[in-house]
């Protein structure tokens, strides 16, 4: 009892330290250090589950052994729960040494057996859930927070499943954190023509709220002042007007100059319709090499460069800030328009929980009971 007492406390020191799990044989549970304070009230259940079937395993043993069966119960100490069976002391010593033996290890042998079959139950999960849930066709959205923006009318709903993060296709868990990690560090861009853009040069035909500015940014020098790159940045933030900036978004592109270099643009477009075309990382994604140097059909731009109306540019969005990124989340409702998000990742993920399971009629299956029979057998 007393080495059990000092490895329990040594156990209980190295996980508190936070001491690598490599190096320790046992790890203790410990709600709110290594075991997360959501998943309590399974931990609880699968306890009071295992205790149940350990003493009833005791129980079985005893019986057919012949011995007195007194009484049989349940406890809770305070958070854990546990269970007991009162044998009669004197029939279980009358026994052989092997029938003892058979009377004590009944309830360890109890639970490997439950133990075997949790397994098995896990990983069979998605085919004995197959009648009522998808698997591999997306994530099944199984929590929102209240707040977030991607709630509401036009919004997600619990049940609908995400099946692409920009261009990246999503069929399991890990591809939605892979698809986000991927659209924080390349964001994507979107191929659009050089007459779409040109348009903004026609004031007349083009509305103030279609294509509401473009701004041009040239490449700096060595002579740039301090005010310069300020003037520039101040042009980038205020691509969009306040008029339009509830559909609009700043997307910047890349034309060439005559100086055999490149020239950052900014133009003001309406999120949804750019980001609806052809992804790309680089204007040759869009099938051809981009605006050429000194093209007829251009307008041209003094110093920098040319928009061809016969070319295609990549145009990416330009956020007010490193942290903010526009993801498009395509989902399987019928007839929905995709969901664009426009705000820090991190937000993302903390407002959206998924599943590999996407329930075939949401309506009446819930989306978190995969989730609660996973986390049961585990």
């Amino acid at each position: 009892m007393v080495v059990s007492i000092c490895l329990l406390t040594l156990l209980a020191y190295n996980t508190l330290m936070r001491k690598p799990i490599e190096t320790q044989v046992l790890i203790p549970v410990m709600p709110g250090i290594n075991l997360p304070t959501s998943h309590l009230g399974f931990y609880a259940l699968t306890l009071l589950i295992c205790a149940f079937i350990h003493e009833a395993g005791h129980a079985l043993a005893a019986v057919r052994e012949r011995v007195r069966l007194h009484g049989f119960g349940i406890f809770v100490f305070g958070f854990y729960p546990g269970a007991f069976v009162d044998l009669n002391t004197a029939d279980l010593q009358s026994l052989s040494p092997f029938c003892q033996l058979r009377v004590y290890c009944a309830g360890v042998w109890h639970n490997a057996v439950i133990a075997v079959i949790s397994i098995i139950i896990f990983y069979l999960l998605p085919f004995l859930l197959s009648p009522g849930y998808h698997v591999g066709t997306g994530v099944g959205v199984t929590y929102l927070r209240e707040d977030s923006v991607v709630t509401g009318y036009r919004g997600l709903a619990l049940g609908d499943a995400i099946t692409r993060v920009n261009s990246c296709p999503v069929n399991q868990q890990s591809d939605w954190f892979k698809c986000l990690e991927e659209a924080y560090i390349h964001p994507s861009g979107y191929c659009v023509s050089g007459a779409y853009l040109s348009m903004i040069d026609n004031k007349a035909s083009v509305p103030r709220r279609s294509l509401s500015a473009i701004v041009s940014v040239n490449k700096l020098d060595e002579n740039d002042s301090f005010e310069s790159v300020s003037n520039q940045n101040k042009l980038n933030e205020d691509c969009c007007t306040v008029q339009s900036a509830s559909t609009h978004l700043c997307f910047t592109y890349t034309t060439p100059t005559k100086l055999s270099s490149t020239s950052r643009r900014y133009a003001c477009l309406p999120a949804r319709a750019v980001t609806e075309r052809t992804s790309c990382n680089v204007t040759s994604d869009c099938g051809n090499l981009g605006a050429m140097r000194g093209n007829n059909n251009g307008i041209q731009s003094e110093s920098l460069g040319v928009i061809s109306t016969r070319s295609m540019y990549c145009v990416v969005p330009s956020p007010p800030d490193n942290s903010t990124r526009l993801v498009r989340l395509v989902h399987n409702r019928h007839k929905a328009p995709a969901i664009l998000f426009l705000g820090p990742l991190e937000d993302l993920v903390a407002s959206i929980g998924v599943s590999d399971y996407v329930p075939r009629w949401p309506s009446i299956l819930s989306p978190n009971l995969p989730s609660f029979l996973g986390l049961l057998c585990t």
